[in-house]
């Protein structure tokens, strides 16, 4: 892939790589920060299922005491808790695939800039690089959802685990 792009557009391809390689590290912090919130995320759920199981096992003696409305308090706020890490990594989650969606046009549009005010731009040599970085741009952005999904996994994996030596 490389070599069709420097034999059409020769250094400035170049450009193209660094540009895609200076998103990686943007992909890294928001899948690092992905897995620490969908942690979060998990440890707010076990919590508030905690509450509600607790809830359902002493029902009786919560009713008979007038216990409902602590209960209730407790079980929303713990809710609250988890809605706000669900909307943070929501939100990560966003602006992760804003930086995927923004950066192969950022690369066109850099690579173009800096070779047409060189270099005589062609509509082979134009198509042949856009091709190109979009084959790129699939391969850097496998990256961060991989990075994502293994995040996610570990995560269930130690939850998992937590269970299996509890029972």
């Amino acid at each position: 892939m490389l070599i069709v792009m420097w034999m059409q557009i020769g250094a400035y391809s170049l450009i193209s790589i660094g540009v895609l390689s200076l998103s990686l590290p943007f992909s890294a912090f928001f899948g690092r920060r992905i897995k620490n919130l969908f942690t979060a995320r998990q440890e707010a759920t076990d919590k508030r299922v905690k509450l509600v199981n607790e809830l359902v096992q002493a029902i009786r003696i919560v009713k008979c005491y007038s216990w409902e409305d602590s209960f209730k308090a407790n079980i929303s706020k713990a809710r609250e808790h988890e809605l706000r890490a669900v909307r943070s990594t929501l939100f990560s989650q966003r602006l992760l695939y804003f930086v995927m969606l923004v950066t192969p046009i950022l690369v066109t549009s850099i690579t173009f800039v800096a070779f047409a005010s060189n270099e005589q731009l062609t509509i082979s040599s134009a198509l042949t690089t856009v091709a190109v970085i979009g084959l790129l741009r699939g391969v850097f952005q496998g990256i961060p959802l991989l990075i994502t999904a293994i995040s996610q996994y570990m995560v269930r994996n130690a939850s998992l685990l937590f269970l299996k030596n509890i029972c």
